[in-house]
């Protein structure tokens, strides 16, 4: 989601038939990619886009397949703070600190 530096270091690291999903670039950053980033060592690997926003009804089939790259092994997320929804002003101040790096999941019970 960071873009920029980070997604040129992914597609460094991304194994043969690999795939790195790119839904964000909040670093504002541009990356230059072409070809021969993707050859020798990393054939067959993929560069996905995704956009919550505009996925329109087909979103549902969207998280679908991140959640079974997820399931699979092949795509790891980084939940790196969860809280309670009614503690969700914390959440946001962690946010706008950027205090942690990795998602924020709040929790409902009840």
């Amino acid at each position: 989601s960071v873009g920029g530096q980070s997604l040129a270091c992914a597609i460094e690291r991304v194994a043969p038939g690999g795939t790195i999903v790119m839904f964000g670039s909040s670093s504002g950053e541009l990356t230059p990619i072409g070809f021969r980033q993707f050859v020798p060592d990393h054939e067959g690997a993929r560069l996905q886009t995704f956009a919550y926003y505009t996925s329109g009804p087909g979103i549902g089939e969207d998280i679908a397949s991140l959640l079974a790259l997820v399931a699979a092994g092949r795509l790891e997320t980084r939940v790196a703070l969860t809280v309670p929804w009614t503690d969700i002003a914390q959440a946001l101040d962690a946010l706008r600190q950027r205090s942690f790096s990795g998602k924020a999941v709040l929790t409902i019970t009840g």
